[in-house]
């Protein structure tokens, strides 16, 4: 009587086996994607690494970088007569070389995406740049958060510094 009781409950468990897969397969492809969304994150960080150290080279290099206040300079927005003098090294009450050092990051942004084959998918990118004349230090931030497939936002900070190079012949 037992062999029979204990046959019935095998037969009534037939799905567990599909069951126990399913679980299995769906937390093995959850951890899949979250593995691919922070692979994706890593390179967009690379991006923006490599874009803030293009902009920290330029900004070592200028001639006559104006100094900022230790909060630094964000996203500099000239109208079309700044932009062409600072373009042409004409005088403008405006700064010019923090602009052009922004300037250089957002090219290199844009060459970026335009090579990759996966898209920036980077948002609100903000780019600081700093220059502190008592110790001759450049510096330059950029900041974005990182949109991904699976993962909610994730915010990225690149923070690069370097000498200030230029000197006056």
């Amino acid at each position: 009587l037992r062999d029979m009781e204990s046959l019935a409950l095998s037969e009534d468990e037939s799905g567990v086996a599909i069951l126990e897969w399913s679980i299995v397969l769906s937390a093995t492809l959850l951890l899949m994607l979250t593995f691919f969304d922070m692979c994706l994150a890593l390179t967009q960080y690379a991006m923006l690494t490599n874009a803030a150290n293009e902009g920290l080279r330029l900004a070592q290099v200028l001639p006559a970088l104006e100094p900022t206040s230790p909060a630094g300079l964000t996203d500099l927005i000239p109208t079309t007569a700044q932009h062409d003098a600072c373009i042409n090294a004409t005088f403008v009450a405006f700064p010019c070389q923090q602009y052009l050092v922004q300037l250089r990051v957002q090219n290199a942004l844009q060459r970026i995406e335009e090579s990759n084959s996966l898209p920036l998918s980077v948002d609100a990118v903000s780019i600081t740049t700093f220059y502190s004349t008592t110790d001759d230090r450049v510096g330059l931030q950029v900041t974005g958060n990182f949109i991904g497939f699976f993962l909610p936002s994730i915010p990225l900070r690149v923070d690069t510094q370097g000498a200030y190079l230029y000197e006056e012949l």
